[in-house]
């Protein structure tokens, strides 16, 4: 039953990110009618999961300052998700016949070879043992859940005298999420199982919907496109697969230390940061930059400022001036043409 946790999440995502759609672009009214097409299931899933996300970190950051129990904020978050979810449905049912929205999960036959090998690195988390060097996320996650508190002992000593938290390191991080998980679905017996299955299978299904967003990009969505886009999804599969073999590149981490923080900045964030500066300043979506400020958000949640903030800055420079290099470029030979 606890494996049950990720499609929970996931369905709790989509519901969210239905709702933010709703609200941020405007569904169904006379808007830009392009981009709420581009904006499909993966997308709503990702961003309702920076959203989650987001709850998290508002409802970690007040149970740290005001000192009330952890089980009282995870209680809270939990209402708080299932009164979105069902204020989500409740529109979605209300405004869309049922059909239009469980087709969104219709998976082509195209696709069929790279969802053998997402399973096959799903079933991988359940044989490899995962690679713990240089890693405290177990010990944060069990001191959380045995202290019933949050930066209240020390993970490293066990000790609550001396220990002084910044205000950043008040901000919740991607450790007092799993220990969440972990308290909704029983305790601490079943951390080992949420940082070493649920997780990094969760970790695998964003990068996936990240990297997908490019995909839709270059391959389009008639039927020679999905079958270009099925091939670009294997491929994404195998270099995961084969990045067992360098332990130093993102590939590794994903397979073997799926549960860091890191995988979320490189493997989800990065690449959905890049595509939303091509969206925003590229082809001027502005309704977008929600979006932006979103997953800037999560890197705060994510992982430590050199390993998140540091990065994705770097890529938001670099794809903002390429964005509005293309787009300048893209005006003068309409000019000419003209």
């Amino acid at each position: 039953m606890i494996y049950l946790l990720t499609v929970f999440l996931l369905f709790a995502a989509y519901w969210t990110g239905s709702l933010i759609r709703e609200a941020v672009l405007g569904y169904g009214k006379q808007h830009d009618h392009s981009d709420l097409d581009s904006f499909g299931t993966g997308e709503m899933c990702l961003t309702g999961m920076f959203a989650l996300f987001i709850l998290w970190e508002a409802d970690a950051l007040t149970v740290s300052y005001t000192g009330i129990s952890f089980s009282t904020g995870v209680r809270f978050y939990i209402m708080m998700v299932l009164t979105i979810c069902a204020i989500s449905a409740a529109i979605k049912i209300r405004n869309y016949k049922p059909k239009e929205w469980y087709s969104d999960f219709v998976i082509p036959k195209s696709f069929i070879p790279a969802v053998i090998i997402f399973i096959i690195q799903a079933v991988s988390y359940f044989l490899f043992y995962p690679d713990l060097s240089d890693d405290r996320t177990t010990e944060s996650v069990l001191t959380i859940l045995y202290s019933g508190r949050l930066h209240f002992i020390d993970p490293d000593t066990g000790m609550t005298n001396g220990y002084a938290v910044s205000f950043y390191g008040r901000l919740p991080e991607l450790d007092s999420f799993y220990a969440m998980l972990a308290a909704v679905a029983g305790g601490s017996d079943l951390v080992y199982a949420i940082l070493y299955r649920v997780a990094p299978i969760l970790m695998l299904i964003l990068e996936y919907m990240a990297y997908g967003r490019w995909i839709d990009i270059f391959c389009g969505k008639d039927n020679e496109g999905r079958k270009t886009a099925g091939i670009l999804y294997s491929m994404l599969g195998i270099l995961n697969i084969c990045g067992s073999f360098s332990p130093d590149g993102i590939f590794y981490s994903m397979i073997h230390r799926g549960f860091r923080g890191e995988n979320l900045v490189f493997s989800v964030l990065v690449p959905y940061i890049a595509y939303l500066c091509y969206l925003i300043f590229g082809n001027k979506r502005k309704n977008r930059i929600i979006y932006l400020l979103m997953a800037a958000a999560v890197t705060l949640f994510a992982a430590d400022i050199q390993r998140s903030a540091v990065p994705v800055i770097a890529v938001m420079i670099i794809s903002i001036a390429a964005s509005l290099i293309s787009r300048a470029e893209s005006g003068t030979e309409k000019r000419r043409a003209g």
